[in-house]
């Protein structure tokens, strides 16, 4: 009899399949070994999947924190928080004033603190009184003053200050001792300042010609 290659093959693929139940009967394997074999080929994918997936995810972006715009208070304290003023004036006299000419220096110390509308101002003076008659008579002097702050922005939007003092009184020494008081009264001034580069430049009154410069 004439047995086809079809039926030849199909006869082998039997055997075969016979053979492995047998094997897998005699070493105690059956269907089970199949299904751990496909569980571990899943497993494998899971985690060849999770490593991808934590290799192209990453961390989570950390949140940026809230930007903050900072006060005109903020920007000149940035600066500095004690500033230095040092001014010079000089006046010629006429009659009927005993003095033909005065020189006065001023050296203000003001210390600012953060969150606070006042400060303390100290205030420096040395004197230079020339007489008419002839000879010249030399004071100075010193006290502290509280002052009051009004920080804002000019309408350019440079930051800026008001400085507020009020009328004070500063003992003084004077070389020769009688000519002069012993206290030199010193009216209330008002001033506007504008923070240009690392210095507060007066601007109002137009006659506020002070300069601060920060010294810490």
């Amino acid at each position: 009899m004439l047995i086809s290659d079809a039926q030849r093959n199909r006869d082998s693929n039997g055997d075969r399949q016979r053979l492995a139940r047998r094997l897998r009967s005699q070493l105690g394997l059956g269907r089970s070994f199949s299904r751990l074999s496909a569980l571990s080929r899943l497993s494998a994918v899971l985690g060849l999947s999770l490593v991808t997936l934590l290799s192209c995810g990453g961390e989570a972006k950390k949140a940026l924190p809230p930007v903050v715009e900072e006060g005109p208070d903020d920007e000149i304290l940035r600066i500095g928080a004690v500033w230095e003023s040092r001014s010079e004036a000089s006046v010629f006299q006429t009659e009927p004033s005993p003095f033909a000419h005065t020189v006065e220096t001023t050296v203000s110390v003001i210390t600012l603190k953060r969150g606070e509308d006042t400060a303390t101002e100290t205030i420096e003076v040395n004197q230079k009184y020339k007489l008419r008659a002839g000879g010249e008579v030399t004071c100075t002097g010193n006290t502290e003053a509280t002052v009051a702050l009004a920080y804002g922005r000019r309408s350019t939007g440079e930051a800026a200050v008001q400085i507020t003092r009020g009328e004070v009184e500063i003992p003084r020494t004077c070389k020769p001792a009688g000519v002069l008081g012993a206290v030199q009264l010193v009216p209330q001034l008002v001033g506007r300042f504008q923070l240009r580069g690392d210095r507060l430049s007066g601007f109002e009154p137009a006659a506020e010609k002070r300069a601060f410069i920060p010294i810490d």
